[in-house]
């Protein structure tokens, strides 16, 4: 992975222009061995970007411990096709003040479907139902999450190495 990262930011009211496209429901603590689980798939095919088990279970570790701010559970939503693991998911949290998406990432199989904006739209209904105007993520130079991000209308507001 690079080091360079960019910050990027959205009106929350902006994200609510269209409605979640498709069924999820909040993560609770009995999905987060399938959350991790779909973290690793998700990264298989994104070379630079794959993550082993031990590192997924990290990540969610250190975000149920604040390590990216404060969680917000009411904003971590997957998407279920069936049993198993989630196939798209979004994880957010409270930095500085404001709404975070920490993680979000798709199955290879369910990409293109829309799945991650709808999860966007959704978790943003949920930040402007608690009065928060705008939501942020930080995303890698070149993270093939860019494309999604602009076309929902975050704009970059710095870039850090």
């Amino acid at each position: 992975m690079t080091s360079e990262r960019a910050f990027l930011i959205a009106p929350v009211e902006a994200l609510l222009i269209a409605e979640p496209t498709v069924e999820s429901r909040a993560i609770t603590d009995a999905d987060l061995a399938d959350i991790a689980q779909t973290i690793v798939d998700a990264s298989a095919d994104l070379p630079g970007y794959e993550i082993n088990l031990e590192r997924s279970n990290a990540i969610i570790s250190e975000l149920l411990a604040g390590s990216n701010g404060e969680p917000r559970r009411d904003a971590w939503l997957g998407i279920w096709e069936g049993s198993g693991p989630p196939v798209a998911l979004v994880l957010c949290t409270t930095w500085r003040g404001m709404p975070y998406i920490a993680a979000i990432t798709s199955m290879p199989t369910v990409r293109n479907r829309g799945y991650a904006s709808s999860l966007v739209r959704e978790a943003a209904a949920i930040f402007w139902s608690k009065g928060d105007s705008h939501v942020g993520i930080a995303l890698d130079a070149g993270s093939p999450s860019q494309h999604l991000f602009n076309e929902l209308g975050f704009k970059e507001m710095f870039s850090a190495a």
